[in-house]
């Protein structure tokens, strides 16, 4: 029989057509995230105009899928392509300035590396939205922005309490002698978390500073740990965490285990807890510590 080579090509050998942009933005928040995240991060600044398209007029979502399964997939798709261009990015925010008031894309600046979107995650903190001013805020905390201290006393006085708390807590590494008398106000009208945070805001800035702690302040309550081991044991090694942020210990409990890094197990010690207390922050290898007052229960 004869056969004809007319030089087309048989579709059963052709490569799989490459999704478009709208394509993928439609596989976010299934199981082929990866995928499209993917491929939106190859395509980068390219597919900015339809990722900002989907967050300017949203999309009917399919049966049976979580509003927050898309919207966390949304914040990563923004991010790859802003990462692409931070420029691109951030010029289409001044173009329509009412996109860095929207949660997912307040999410995405927040990811970008500093001093990238500091300029819009400042303007955030204005928002008349409560969710996208605490988020601006634990941003700048974040990446440690060189102007945050300059925010927060002024947060302590948000209408939102998670803004609230968020600058309390904040100015515990931030804050300087300067906002104790905001912190000592903030004292008459703060919910117990609020409180605590405020106090131990007020013993490390007078910590920092070598002064004395206000006489609103109860006491020194705050314990710091560095769990790493001695160079003289083949330190600093490795540190694993065995508690998280604010959860409770109790004295004499396992904070960390300390990894010599040269064995398959490398297991040389642990750190315990020197007391009762509430885990206040874990950064590197160092845990700060509330003490916490010891309830005695009847027998």
């Amino acid at each position: 029989m004869e056969t004809r080579d007319d030089g087309a090509d048989d579709p059963g050998d052709a490569p799989p057509r490459a999704l478009r942009v709208d394509d993928l933005l439609a596989l976010l928040g299934t199981s082929r995230r990866a995928e499209a995240l993917a491929a939106l991060e190859a395509l980068g600044s390219e597919a900015l105009t339809s990722v900002l398209g989907t967050v300017r007029g949203g999309r009917p979502l399919p049966e049976g899928m979580h509003p927050r399964d898309f919207l966390d997939d949304l914040v990563d798709a923004i991010t790859v392509v802003a990462r692409a261009d931070p420029s691109a990015f951030l010029r289409a925010l001044d173009d329509e300035p009412t996109l860095a008031d929207r949660f997912v894309v307040v999410a995405a600046l927040g990811r970008l590396d500093s001093p990238h979107g500091a300029a819009h995650l400042e303007r955030a903190l204005a928002s008349r939205h409560g969710s996208i001013r605490w988020l601006a805020l634990e941003a700048l905390v974040r990446r440690r922005d060189p102007d945050l201290a300059h925010h927060l006393a002024r947060r302590l006085r948000d209408r939102d309490s998670l803004v609230r708390f968020a600058a309390a807590r904040a100015l515990r590494e931030h804050g300087s002698a300067a906002d104790l008398p905001a912190l000592e106000r903030f004292l008459a009208r703060a919910s117990l978390g609020a409180r605590d945070a405020a106090l131990d805001a007020m013993e490390a800035i007078c910590a920092r500073e070598g002064l004395p702690l206000p006489a609103s302040h109860p006491g020194e309550r705050l314990v710091t740990i560095v769990a790493e081991l001695p160079a003289e044991i083949g330190g600093p090694g490795r540190t694993v965490w065995r508690v998280t942020e604010a959860e409770r210990v109790t004295e004499g409990a396992v904070l960390a285990e300390l990894h010599d890094g040269l064995h398959d197990d490398g297991l040389v010690g642990e750190v315990p807890a020197p007391c009762d207390a509430v885990v206040v922050s874990i950064e590197g290898a160092t845990i700060v510590l509330r003490r916490s007052p010891r309830v005695l229960t009847a027998p």
